[in-house]
């Protein structure tokens, strides 16, 4: 097999959905679903690839959920042959109903959905735009969440946010509020559009973006829904993220191996069914991004940009490096409460 054990895999059992987001970025992505005998074939890629390890899959698309027969497949051959795995999925919810929920936990391994949110119920409803829709999308996506949370599943209400929706975004937390205050697993994350396909609707400035999101996330934070902020490691980080590390693939439903979610079939590597590799793509793809906002950036050392990653096609964002340098910033502030803390205990004992 292929240089090192792969342990962490990109799957997209389909890259058709049944949303049309204005601001998709597979908007023109030729439309393909994994196969039976193809999601066969990827659970004994895996077996085969991942040395016996313990194995990660995020479950990606379109959306995973229009195709469940894939990832049954795949994730009944693992358990099959015994490999230990856990996955996570980026998904609408619109299919994650009560019951689908309770087969993830059990037969996926799923411990983690990240659901979009761009606003209240007519925001939501108009913006998804649903294909075959005969519901309300809005509160049947909300029920779903409180079913995932009730099976085990953590839930990230990821709140995407141009100026188009932002004033929108705060009603719409003070709702999720009142329905998951109190529900462990529940977290929600603010993300700012860039236009990278569909057209959004931009801030006036970025600052102007800035202060939206500082004051949304402070909601946030009032109702308890912030992700938890990891402790600062010692360790030197070597992978930017998926795209540069040789442990990882991501898999679409052909088959093909490309080495970005976001690029799908326009960045392959190889093929599960094949040893073959783009040796030169995947370099190209460990290559970093370098603007003049670098020469004095403090982030640069921890900093995840890839020259290749569409969402710095056109320069690094001061958006971006402002909420990430608060994040470092909360960091550092904990991990000196901690050493204080512990230091403090160590001269009373």
């Amino acid at each position: 097999m292929h240089g090192k054990d792969k342990t962490a895999f990109v799957i997209l059992p389909t890259t058709d959905c049944n949303a049309r987001c204005y601001y998709c970025f597979e908007r023109g992505v030729k439309h393909l679903t994994m196969t039976a005998e193809t999601a066969k074939d990827v659970a004994e890629y895996i077996i085969c690839s991942c040395g016996g390890k313990r194995v990660s899959i995020h479950w990606f698309g379109g959306e995973p959920l229009y195709n469940k027969e894939a990832i049954d497949i795949i994730c009944a051959g693992l358990r099959e042959h015994e490999i230990d795995f856990s996955s996570r999925m980026t998904s609408n919810a619109y299919y994650l109903d009560a019951k689908t929920s309770l087969r993830a936990k059990k037969d996926w391994h799923l411990n983690q959905v990240q659901i979009t949110l761009d606003g209240t119920e007519k925001v939501y409803n108009r913006i998804k735009s649903y294909r075959n829709q005969d519901d309300n999308p809005f509160e049947r996506v909300l029920t779903n969440i409180g079913g995932a949370l009730d099976a085990g599943i953590r839930v990230i209400a990821r709140l995407n946010m141009d100026a188009g929706n932002a004033d929108d975004l705060f009603v719409l937390v003070d709702q999720l509020g009142s329905r998951f205050r109190d529900r462990a697993g529940f977290s929600a994350i603010v993300v700012i559009l860039r236009e990278v396909a569909g057209k959004i609707c931009r801030f006036p400035t970025e600052q102007d973006a800035i202060k939206h999101c500082t004051a949304l996330y402070k909601k946030i934070q009032e109702y308890g829904f912030s992700l938890e902020t990891p402790e600062l490691s010692g360790k030197l980080i070597v992978n930017k993220c998926i795209a540069d590390n040789d442990c990882a693939e991501v898999i679409l439903p052909d088959g093909s191996i490309a080495k970005c979610e976001h690029v799908n079939c326009a960045g392959t590597v190889g093929s599960i069914y094949s040893e073959k590799r783009d040796e030169k793509e995947i370099l190209a793809w460990k290559e970093p991004a370098h603007f003049s906002e670098c020469e004095e950036c403090a982030l640069l050392p921890r900093c995840g940009i890839l020259k290749r990653c569409e969402w710095v096609k056109n320069g690094c964002a001061a958006t971006t490096r402002i909420m990430s340098m608060r994040s470092l910033e909360k960091q550092i502030q904990q991990s000196y409460n901690k050493w204080k803390s512990e230091s403090e205990k160590a001269l009373l004992s």
